[in-house]
């Protein structure tokens, strides 16, 4: 039994879009609330500083954009026999899978992306995204002879991420209003959206054994992650002491 499957390449790029958009919406807040506080003799100097950082985060949004739509676009999977293949970008990366080892096989939602795991002793194996899956869950019933689990989702693990990331604006609040302290609520601002960029990240990371997002992709959206949290800094630098 042989196929090939190709991603859905506008369904991805419809979400990436809306996770860049939330990260930008949140620097563009930060942004745009620290230029009020700025006394109004240094708004000018201001802008002369963000306004050429932000067009660079912008460029590199772009980028970081096009690339990932690249590998996408060159991505599929191959199923011949009881052998799949799944190719990743232009580099010829390749994951390969002997279908008859897998010992169970189960569905679920990630990230409103359509998910099949695909479990053997050593490793699970994660496909999602593609633009025909329902007759990828036929073949992969059919090779296997398993029938698919559907998973439940629950929202306990997003609570628990979410505390655990925004632990640190929690700590920062409670010293920020407590009487004995003397810190600037405007770090309690800075803290919270740090977190706020680092949560939306790991909401959007890609966690499995697939190679669909490459390692030079993670390490870009990683150094991403790095200049937002220098800017941030910057900002509040420059609110606080120009």
């Amino acid at each position: 039994m042989n196929g090939i499957f190709y991603y859905d390449i506008n369904f991805f790029k419809k979400r990436l879009l809306q996770r860049m958009g939330i990260i930008g919406l949140i620097y563009l807040s930060f942004l745009v609330t620290n230029y009020i506080g700025v006394p109004q003799e240094n708004k000018i100097e201001f802008l002369k500083i963000f306004l050429p950082i932000s067009a660079l985060l912008g460029f590199f949004f772009y980028r970081n954009f096009q690339k990932q739509m690249k590998i996408v676009r060159a991505g599929r999977i191959e199923i011949d026999g009881s052998i799949l293949k799944q190719y990743a970008g232009t580099n010829g990366n390749c994951l390969e899978l002997n279908l008859k080892d897998t010992k169970s096989i189960s569905k679920d939602s990630y990230r409103s992306y359509s998910r099949l795991l695909l479990e053997t002793e050593e490793h699970e194996y994660s496909f999602l995204n593609l633009a025909d899956m329902p007759k990828f869950e036929e073949q992969i019933k059919s090779i296997t002879n398993l029938e698919i689990q559907e998973a439940n989702f629950s929202l306990k693990d997003i609570l628990k991420k979410a505390i655990t990331y925004f632990t640190p604006s929690f700590v920062c609040a409670f010293l920020v209003f407590y009487p004995k302290t003397n810190i600037d609520i405007k770090i309690l601002f800075l803290v919270i959206n740090i977190n706020a960029i680092f949560f939306v990240r790991s909401m959007t990371e890609h966690k499995s054994n697939s190679k669909f997002i490459t390692d030079k992709g993670i390490q870009r959206t990683i150094l991403g992650l790095i200049i937002l949290v220098i800017i941030q800094i910057i900002v509040f630098a420059v609110q606080v002491y120009l």
